[in-house]
C-alpha cells in the first residue's frame, strides 16, 4: 500500500511539473499567444496547449527532446494569418544579412546555454549606425518576438531593438514590419513602466525617460499635446486615442480620460436635466431624458473606464451629497432623482424629513407642475423615514443615518434613489448643520420627570 501511494504521489509530482514545463514554454516560447491561441482555439480538435502536453509526453516517454524544427512546426500550424510571424516574411530572401546581425543572432539563439548570450546582440545594437535591409530587419523583429517582454531576463534585448528601431526611424521606413511588433513593443514599455514606478518614477518622468521609443506604441502628437495641455479638458478627443489603442496609453492616461469622462459626464446629464425637465415635468419627458442621459453615458463607456463603486457628488437643495455608486444609470437616475425631490418639495408634493425643514428652512416656490405619479414613492418612503424617526426619535445625526441604514433596503425597494435621503443625513450631520440637527433632535426627545423639575427650578 506504502509502495503504491508513493507511486501515486510521484506521478502526481511529475504531472505537476509537467504543467508547469508546458506553461513556461508557452510563456518564453509563444510570448504572443494569449488565453484563447492556447486554450481555446482547436485545429483537428485539440487546442495548442493539448497538442503541446502530448508532444512533452512523447518526447519523455521516448526519452527524448523536442527539436527545433518541432517548434518551428507547431509554430506554423498554430499562428493566425495575420500573426506578427506571418508579417515579417522576407521579401527577398537573396538580399545580404546586415554585417555582423547574423553571428549575433546565431549566440543569441543558440540551443547550448553555456554559448547563448545577448552581449554581441546588444553591442551591435548600440554600434551600427546604417538602415539595415528588410531581411535583416525581419529576422530581428523575429528575434524581438521569441522573447517574452514581460520578464526582466528578456526585457533588456526587447528594449535594445526598440531603441535601435527608434534611433534609425524604422516606423517610417518599413511601417508594415514595425506595426506588426506594435503589441509586443506596447507590453515591453508597460513592463518597463511597472519596474521604473518601483524605482520613483511616474508617468511624466517615465515619459521623458522613453521619449525615444513612444512612437513605435503612441501616438506621438497625441502624447505631447496631452503632457503639454494645461487643463485634461482640452484634449479630450486625444486622451480616447491614447487610452484606446495601446495599453500604455490606458495605464498612463486612463486615470486623466477617467477624470475627463465623469466630469463631462456629469455636466452633460445637469445640463440635459435642466434643458428637458426645467418647464412641467410629465412620465414621458422623464423617461426621455433618462433615455438620453444613458445614450450620453454609452458615449464615454464610464463603466468599462470605471469598475466597481466610486463616489460622486450630487446636489439637492444647495447640499452637496456624496453617494457610492456603481453604474452610470445609477448616477443618472439619482441625479433625476435630486431634481424631482427638490421640486416635489417646492410642490409640496412630498414631504421634507424631520430634520430637513430646521436646517434647510422652506423651499422656494415654483409654478411648474409635475406629475403626481412622479413622487408617489419618494413620498411614500418619506412618510415611512417620518414615522419611524417618530417612534426612535434619533438623539444624533450620527443616530439618524444610521437608523436610514439599517432600514434602507426596505426603503429602496418603495424609492429606488431613497440613498438621496440617506446622504442627505450624513451631509447634514457634519459641518454647519450638525449643531441644529442635534438640537432638533434633543428637543423631540422626551423629557423625565426630574429633568422637568430641574428646568422649572432653573427657570
Amino acid at each position: 500500500m506504502k509502495a503504491k501511494a508513493a507511486a501515486a504521489r510521484r506521478c502526481q509530482i511529475e504531472r505537476r511539473d509537467l504543467e508547469s514545463q508546458i506553461a513556461r514554454e508557452l510563456v518564453e516560447r509563444f510570448p504572443e499567444f494569449g488565453y484563447v491561441d492556447t486554450d481555446v482555439r482547436m485545429i483537428d480538435n485539440n487546442t495548442w496547449r493539448r497538442d503541446h502536453r502530448e508532444g512533452k509526453m512523447w518526447a519523455l516517454a521516448n526519452k527524448a527532446r523536442l527539436t527545433t524544427a518541432w517548434w518551428a512546426a507547431k509554430r506554423l500550424k498554430w499562428q493566425r494569418v495575420n500573426s506578427p510571424q506571418s508579417l515579417l516574411a522576407v521579401a527577398n530572401p537573396s538580399e545580404p544579412i546586415a554585417p555582423g546581425l547574423e553571428a549575433a543572432l546565431s549566440l543569441a539563439r543558440s540551443t547550448n546555454t553555456k554559448e547563448r548570450t545577448s552581449a554581441p546582440l546588444l553591442a551591435w545594437l548600440q554600434s551600427y549606425k546604417e538602415r539595415p535591409n528588410q531581411k535583416s530587419l525581419a529576422g530581428l523583429l523575429k528575434h524581438a518576438l521569441s522573447k517574452h517582454a514581460g520578464t526582466a531576463s528578456h526585457l533588456p534585448v526587447v528594449l535594445a531593438i526598440m531603441k535601435f528601431c527608434g534611433r534609425l526611424r524604422l516606423h517610417v521606413h518599413n511601417p508594415n514590419e514595425i506595426s506588426a511588433l506594435k503589441a509586443h513593443f506596447d507590453t515591453a514599455l508597460v513592463s518597463h513602466m511597472q519596474n521604473m514606478g518601483k524605482n520613483g518614477f511616474n508617468s511624466r518622468k517615465f515619459m521623458e525617460l522613453v521619449g525615444d521609443v513612444l512612437h513605435l506604441v503612441l501616438n506621438k502628437i497625441d502624447s505631447d499635446d496631452v503632457m503639454r495641455a494645461a487643463s485634461i479638458k482640452e484634449v479630450p478627443s486625444q486622451l480616447r486615442r491614447l487610452v484606446s489603442e495601446s495599453c500604455l496609453g490606458a495605464r498612463v492616461f486612463g486615470e486623466a480620460l477617467t477624470k475627463l469622462a465623469e466630469e463631462e459626464f456629469s455636466g452633460k446629464v445637469d445640463a440635459l436635466i435642466e434643458e428637458m425637465l426645467s418647464g412641467d415635468v410629465t412620465s414621458h419627458l422623464v423617461t426621455e431624458c433618462l433615455m438620453k442621459c444613458n445614450e450620453e453615458a454609452l458615449k464615454w463607456q464610464l463603466d468599462k473606464r470605471i469598475p466597481g463603486k466610486r463616489e460622486i457628488m450630487f446636489w439637492y437643495r444647495g447640499v452637496c451629497l456624496q453617494i457610492l455608486v456603481e453604474h452610470s444609470s445609477k448616477i443618472v437616475l439619482l441625479k433625476i432623482g435630486c431634481f424631482l425631490k427638490a421640486r416635489g418639495v417646492a410642490r409640496e408634493l412630498i414631504d421634507q424629513l424631520w430634520f430637513e425643514k430646521d436646517i434647510l428652512g422652506e423651499p422656494e416656490g415654483h409654478d411648474h407642475i409635475i406629475e403626481i405619479e412622479l413622487m408617489n414613492g419618494a413620498k411614500t418612503c418619506r412618510q415611512m423615514m417620518n414615522a419611524e424617526a417618530e417612534v426612535l426619535k434619533p438623539s444624533s445625526g450620527e443616530v439618524a443615518c444610521q437608523m436610514i441604514q439599517s432600514r434602507l433596503a426596505s426603503f429602496v425597494a418603495v424609492d429606488d434613489t431613497a440613498e438621496i435621503e440617506l446622504a442627505l443625513a450624513k451631509a447634514l450631520s457634519s459641518g454647519p448643520g450638525a449643531e441644529k440637527l442635534h438640537e432638533k433632535m434633543m428637543t423631540s426627545l422626551p423629557m423625565r420627570d426630574v429633568d422637568k423639575e430641574l428646568t422649572a427650578a432653573i427657570a
